[in-house]
């Protein structure tokens, strides 16, 4: 697998470009694409110019995400909709193979409607596959106490469920180790992805202590946490057959308030050395 870095990671008032360059002098191998700050420098420098920001750092665009809320109000939704075209033919351009989405967590946008969850994400999906991108549900796993979550897809098994559902091939799964552990996803459930699925990957330690009082800010960097991330990974390859990027995202406010050089390079340390475990 190759290392990958997503900007949440580091202090959030570090530019996009300076943010590609940071992470390839850090040895990353890949970053994820924040769409909206790839489309904002293309309207200033082209879209051969933020090529050409990615072959100068020497890292990869690896994915990105789609700025469209699967639990906004149907105006909201639709107005979001019309940028995504946009999005993945910036993405297609840039040579991108994967987009995300976030499954519904939360309440905020009212109590999910499987249906139209299903129906969105299998429009977005279709968009996806005229541009030739696959898309990667994020399900997020936070422990059941935290909202009473009801129908909310919290683990692998409940997001495959959602994927068959939706019946598009483009359309996978995005898996973060993090909400794996607090979700309780099962490993058995990696043989139900089938050969070609889309898939990406997050990594990131927990600390110690009872699960339901992990947030997201808790997240640490790998080998610094009660995880076994090296296991988890060699269990993912072995059964999807998944070789590509590793992304580290942290919500951390320590790593955060580093310089952010240091910070990436302290977090490619980390990621490598989780990388090199594996085998």
């Amino acid at each position: 697998m190759k290392s990958c870095l997503n900007a949440t990671t580091l202090n959030q008032n570090v530019s996009f470009p300076d943010f590609v360059r940071l992470a390839g002098r850090a040895g990353f191998a890949g970053v994820e694409v924040r769409i909206g700050a790839a489309q904002e420098l293309a309207r200033d420098v082209g879209v051969e110019g933020v090529r050409r920001l990615f072959a100068d750092a020497g890292v990869a665009p690896a994915h990105c995400g789609v700025s469209v809320g699967l639990q906004r109000a149907p105006a909201e939704y639709a107005e979001a909709l019309r940028r995504v075209p946009g999005e993945l033919e910036l993405a297609r351009a840039l040579g991108i193979p994967t987009a995300m989405i976030v499954l519904p967590f939360r309440r905020d946008g009212g109590e999910p409607d499987p249906r139209r969850v299903v129906e969105r994400v299998r429009e977005i999906g279709d968009l996806a596959a005229d541009h030739g991108i696959g898309i990667t549900l994020e399900f997020i796993g936070l422990h059941p106490a935290a909202d009473q979550r009801g129908d909310f897809p919290t683990t692998l098994g409940k997001t495959l469920d959602l994927v068959d559902q939706v019946g598009r091939r483009n359309v996978g799964a995005l898996l973060d180790s993090y909400h794996w552990y607090l979700g309780g996803s099962q490993t058995a459930d990696l043989a139900r992805v089938r050969p070609g699925m889309p898939l990406f990957i997050h990594i990131n330690d927990a600390p110690p202590g009872p699960v339901e009082q992990l947030t997201d800010p808790m997240r640490v960097l790998p080998g610094e946490g009660v995880l076994d991330l090296a296991g988890w990974l060699r269990d993912v390859r072995q059964a999807t057959g998944y070789d590509g990027y590793a992304s580290l995202e942290l919500f951390n406010p320590q790593i955060r308030e580093l310089d952010p050089e240091v910070a990436a390079k302290r977090s490619a340390e980390a990621v490598n050395q989780l990388l090199a475990a594996v085998g």
